[in-house]
């Protein structure tokens, strides 16, 4: 159903949300299955909200049964592809970084220790 929303809903989105949340920790291989498919779909239309959650996807993927690294790659995937649209922000990042003067620069002391 949430895969069918052609724009992004904040109403819907706090629902599946809250269910795959509580799902990921379910005994139920299955159900953590599904909740990881949510999380990927919801990521798929704002991905900037699942940054909290990717480190507790990474830690289901250390898990042994098949489907759920399944899932938790394809939840790596989508958020890999959504923010590379934002790898130019990286870019200019390290161009900063590059006109930023070294330390020794900035104290001779340093330089000569």
């Amino acid at each position: 159903m949430l895969a069918l929303e052609e724009e992004f809903n904040e109403q819907w989105f706090d629902v599946f949300l809250y269910y795959a949340l509580i799902g990921l920790s379910n005994s139920c291989v299955n159900i953590r299955v599904y909740s990881i498919n949510i999380l990927t779909t919801i990521a798929a239309k704002n991905a900037d909200s699942m940054i909290e959650v990717t480190e507790r996807v990474c830690l289901l993927a250390e898990e042994n049964f098949w489907e759920i690294k399944a899932q938790c790659l394809e939840f790596a995937t989508t958020m890999l592809t959504q923010y590379r649209s934002l790898s130019h922000l990286l870019a200019q990042k390290d161009e900063l970084k590059a006109k930023l003067p070294d330390k020794a620069k900035e104290n001779p002391a340093v330089a000569n220790n």
